[in-house]
């Protein structure tokens, strides 16, 4: 592949893409039809294509390693009082440590502990 810019992928990648893409334009809409008009140019963006233009996966936050996994220093709490971290960074990678790492800095937020989560009492219940 070339870096720096774009590339062509095989056919599989590129109906992978257009199917991603389809599915969530259809949800999009189904929610926020008032957006339709508005929509004027959709890209998705993969792994891979982020491969493509920077000659790494992870393009924000912190790199994927082994050791950031176990990094018990991960958490929205930081030094400086009133500010928090939230998304991939405070969990894992990609969207769904993104979406959990969004719930555990709301439960810090509003004041959950440890002890709240093992006896079940979360923001989902």
């Amino acid at each position: 592949g070339i870096y720096g810019g774009h590339r062509k992928h095989n056919s599989k990648y590129e109906k992978a893409k257009a199917l991603v893409k389809k599915k969530m334009m259809r949800s999009l809409l189904l929610n926020f039809p008032h957006l339709e008009p508005y929509v004027e140019c959709v890209e998705v963006g993969t792994p891979i294509t982020m491969a493509d233009y920077t000659m790494r996966v992870e393009t924000l936050g912190l790199r994927h390693t082994p050791q950031r996994m176990v990094d018990m220093e991960l958490r929205p709490d930081c030094k400086l009082p009133g500010l928090y971290f939230t998304g991939q960074d405070v969990a894992f990678a990609g969207w769904a440590g993104a979406m959990t790492g969004a719930m555990v800095t709301a439960q810090r937020l509003l004041g959950y502990t440890l002890f709240d989560f093992m006896q079940k009492k979360t923001l989902m219940r």
